[in-house]
């Protein structure tokens, strides 16, 4: 998890691929870099022009690439901290890699959505997302390229060929409003969805299906997965929340919270089990 006190009050933060550098943005307009062992800041500050809506680094860690609230986009060379300037977009930015380092997708608050290449040149090449796309939020590259997912203001989320950029399907439902965040497992399996009102859902990537009910969070604004795919955390206003998606823990905590087994109307609703008779807390007497 990264360390609260580095990042309270921030308004983003990344960490390195190798896990020992930290950027984060604060409510001003710059951004700040921490040795994550040592908690100490290293280098210099950036300054932006506007402040930060977005970090990401690149998978070598040799570039950061910054959205400010204002249509900033900045390409930040590490460790020499230059910064390269792209044309601004409209509003505010959001970042993503692709898993090679070789292409950034920058989409925004106002819908536009610019995919950039050839990123070591001082002006790296633009074109538009393939298709179209309209009121285009976040998007995210899965873990081996293959696919790259886009948010919606409508709430629902499209998938897309990691490579060629073009949609695969109809877009998928999943949230009521507009979609603020989006993380694969690491398998590339499951998809979390967050949206501004803090929801938070669950797709299938193979099914294009979204998994259960809502469930809600607070201030939630940046969904990610622990390196096992098993542990949802959910960056909030003061914190980060952590859920599990292991069914036996789901039933173990039901059963320590009831203090007595489930019927079989509590196991459907809670657990997702089926059937009359269905024993979700063995240690405990089977319900009458």
């Amino acid at each position: 998890m990264t360390d609260q006190r580095l990042t309270e009050g921030a308004r983003s933060d990344v960490r390195a691929p190798d896990g020992t550098r930290l950027a984060v943005a604060g409510l001003g307009a710059t951004v700040e870099f921490f040795d994550v062992a040592t908690r100490r800041a290293v280098g210099v500050s950036v300054p932006l022009g506007s402040p930060a809506q977005s970090l990401a680094f690149s998978p070598d860690r040799k570039l950061l690439a910054v959205g400010g609230t204002q249509g900033d986009l900045y390409l930040v060379d590490l460790p020499s901290d230059r910064r390269r300037r792209p044309p601004a977009l409209s509003n505010g930015v959001f970042v993503a890699f692709s898993p090679d380092g070789r292409r950034l997708v920058a989409t925004t608050t106002g819908g536009e959505a610019v995919v950039y290449d050839h990123l070591r040149r001082a002006t790296p090449r633009a074109t538009p997302l393939p298709g179209n796309p309209r009121s285009v939020n976040p998007a995210r590259f899965s873990p081996d390229g293959s696919l790259l997912a886009t948010g919606s203001f409508d709430g629902s989320v499209q998938l897309r060929d990691g490579r060629t950029l073009r949609t695969l399907g109809p877009s998928i439902p999943t949230n009521g409003i507009v979609v603020d965040g989006i993380a694969f497992t690491p398998d590339g399996r499951l998809l979390a969805v967050a949206d501004v009102l803090s929801t938070v859902r669950l797709v299938d990537v193979a099914s294009h299906q979204p998994i259960g009910d809502a469930f809600v969070g607070a201030g939630v604004s940046a969904p990610s997965f622990r390196p096992d795919g098993r542990v949802l955390a959910l960056s909030e206003s003061g914190g980060a929340a952590l859920v599990t998606l292991d069914i036996a823990e789901w039933r173990a905590d039901a059963c320590r919270l009831a203090g007595r087994n489930l019927t079989p109307a509590e196991s459907r609703e809670h657990l997702g089990t089926s059937g009359p008779r269905v024993d979700a807390c063995p240690r405990y007497p089977h319900p009458h």
